[in-house]
């Protein structure tokens, strides 16, 4: 009888899990891809999102964003923990929005790749490129303008 139970209690988690919606509530479409400063913030604080390195393996470290309300910005990193700001732009050529971070309190340690180099007062400026599978292909601002990686929705890891 206890089997049975576990068998069946198993199954019912199995199709649950199967059949509920990933990320429903955040998924964008070619219809729904943010086409403003004001819907891009909205898309961004519906969650937290991750950092994937391209030419990576999937396991490779990863950065975490939480993006909220008063253009707050936390995100993690190995050890590392930058409390901030972040204010959106639309740029004045190419695709995208320009996310301006603002690192107010660093705590020093290494992320997840050993790096230090986060300091309280560095503002870095990020491409943020929406793509139709709900992803942000993310590029350098400026001289070097290349991009290296995509951050997607945490609960979603899509590529």
């Amino acid at each position: 009888m206890k089997r049975n139970f576990y068998q069946m209690f198993s199954l019912i988690c199995s199709a649950a899990i199967a059949l509920a919606p990933i990320g429903a509530a955040r998924a964008q479409t070619a219809e729904l891809i943010p086409t403003s400063v004001t819907e891009m913030e909205s898309v961004l604080m519906t969650g937290t999102w991750q950092l994937r390195i391209a030419d990576k393996p999937s396991d490779f470290c990863r950065e975490i964003y939480s993006f909220g309300p008063g253009n707050r910005l936390i995100a993690l990193s190995g050890r590392e923990r930058i409390d901030g700001k972040f204010e959106l732009a639309v740029p004045s050529t190419g695709k995208g929005f320009i996310l301006v971070e603002e690192y107010l309190e660093v705590n020093g340690e290494p992320d997840c790749q050993g790096d230090t180099r986060a300091k309280p007062g560095r503002t870095r400026m990020i491409r943020y490129i929406p793509q139709s599978n709900g992803t942000f292909q993310v590029c350098w601002v400026g001289g070097r303008g290349t991009c290296f990686g995509w951050v997607e929705p945490m609960d979603q890891l899509i590529g």
